[in-house]
């Protein structure tokens, strides 16, 4: 199905439809097109060099898309447009056309997604991006490559085992996006941080690994309540955890070394936010960092970092204001 001068293929209003192993190219629209069309099976198909996406679906639920290798897509591989219940497994999607506005995935207003077990490389913008999107599962993935993974005004999400590699920019970021759960995830060489949470409250960062990241490995601004445990979190450039105007976090159990601060606490004086009050430090092994385990950057504010282990001795009770605690 090639070079069509709209798109390769169009379903409208019909449901059931299965599509099996069929090279979609060259079309100067989408790959394939689906609209308001229920339940499609997409399977085994190779959607190359199309001039938009290679799959488009709006206001269609059910949709599965299994199997397939996206190649070269311009506009990147698929979008999913207020459609809930797709399920994205075992597909390939590669873009080295270079262009800037090359997304992986895309879904908007679009609840429940999967996205399993799929390797999706060399785009210049996200790999995955989430807008307005509940109660979605994304999970042992590849991302290769890519600017990043991003997560906006969506909650309820869980991200579990995926290895994300050589971001452009931060690794994984959630912004004004709640409840969602982040667990054992690789976040690792990315350009900036490894995870990034904005304006994002009472999520749960569990059992990840964001090393070897250019900038921070774990970034809180104006984020509270968050649960933040059982994390190593190492070799990063600059600082293991940094919390920027962030609240009432609990940061417990988790393994902060070989960078070059582990916890840097500071709140920004312009901000019309308070700054970062009442959060838990404590049970963390906060050892080996470069200039300090435990830096607090705010003025007349004081921290309590209890029952921490800084390489030789537990410290049961530091609670100081504005002073830094250097490394052993």
């Amino acid at each position: 199905i090639s070079s069509n001068t709209q798109n390769g293929v169009y379903i409208y209003n019909s449901n059931f439809t299965i599509i099996e192993d069929n090279t979609i190219s060259r079309n100067s629209l989408d790959g394939f097109n689906i609209y308001h069309a229920h339940n499609t099976s997409i399977r085994n198909n190779t959607f190359y060099q199309n001039t938009w996406k290679g799959l488009s679906i709006s206001l269609s639920s059910g949709s599965l898309i299994e199997g397939n290798t996206f190649t070269r897509n311009i506009l990147g591989g698929v979008l999913v447009n207020s459609s809930n219940r797709t399920r994205l497994i075992n597909n390939s999607m590669t873009n080295t056309m270079g262009n800037s506005n090359a997304i992986g995935v895309q879904s908007l207003n679009s609840d429940n997604l999967v996205l399993y077990n799929n390797t999706i490389s060399t785009y210049a913008l996200e790999g995955a991006k989430l807008e307005s999107c509940d109660s979605g599962n994304i999970s042992n993935n590849d991302f290769l490559d890519v600017k990043n993974i991003t997560l906006s005004n969506s909650n309820n999400n869980h991200l579990i085992a995926n290895l994300i590699n050589n971001s452009n920019t931060s690794g994984l970021v959630l912004s004004s996006s709640d409840t969602n759960t982040i667990e054992d995830n690789t976040v690792r060489y990315s350009g900036s941080n490894g995870i990034v949470l904005s304006a994002a409250h009472n999520n749960t960062i569990i059992n990840n690994t964001p090393n070897n990241n250019t900038g921070d490995g774990l970034e809180l601004t104006s984020s509270n309540d968050n649960v933040i445990n059982n994390n190593t979190i190492q070799y990063n450039n600059d600082n293991g955890v940094e919390l920027v105007n962030a609240s009432n976090n609990n940061l417990s159990y988790n393994y902060v070394r070989f960078n070059l601060i582990g916890i840097s606490l500071e709140d920004d004086i312009g901000a019309s936010v308070a700054p970062c009050t009442n959060n838990n430090i404590s049970y963390n092994d906060l050892i080996n960092n470069t200039n300090y385990d435990l830096e607090n950057l705010q003025v007349g504010i004081g921290v309590t970092a209890e029952n921490n282990y800084w390489g030789s001795t537990w410290a049961y009770s530091v609670s100081y204001t504005h002073l830094t605690l250097p490394t052993n």
